[in-house]
């Protein structure tokens, strides 16, 4: 949490998402703390996330997408394939490896959840992850 209220100083957070596991437990160590961040749920499943990773990817293919080159989203990226069912949903998975290493997509998901289709009309913006 402590870091959290660091970067909603900087950044001024406009909206936590989180999955549902442990959101009422985020949500009273941030109103403990005094921060008053939203805290909007996104689960993580293929069937939840499937609209927001099909933006994430249009985003990111409009060029409209900038994460510094963060070694973590990297690896996350190439380790990841995306997958599109007969419905035209993108859903995210764990790319097949030869190696014995363990596969981590983890940071990705967290960029798909951050950046979910608008409810309202889009503006533009510029996403940057630290």
């Amino acid at each position: 949490i402590g870091e959290i209220a660091k970067l909603h100083r900087t950044f001024n957070i406009a909206e936590f998402r989180h999955d549902t596991a442990r959101l009422e437990e985020y949500r009273f160590a941030l109103s403990k703390a005094g921060l008053s961040i939203p805290l909007e749920k996104h689960r993580q499943g293929p069937f939840s996330i499937a609209e927001s990773a099909s933006y994430f990817t249009e985003v990111a293919y409009a060029g409209k997408l900038v994460h510094g080159n963060h070694p973590l989203l990297n690896y996350a990226i190439a380790n990841a394939v995306t997958v599109t069912d007969s419905a035209g949903n993108v859903s995210i998975h764990k790319g097949k490896s030869h190696s014995a290493e363990k596969l981590r997509i983890d940071p990705l998901i967290a960029a798909i959840m951050a950046i979910r289709p608008p409810t309202t009309p889009p503006r533009d913006f510029h996403m940057s992850f630290i």
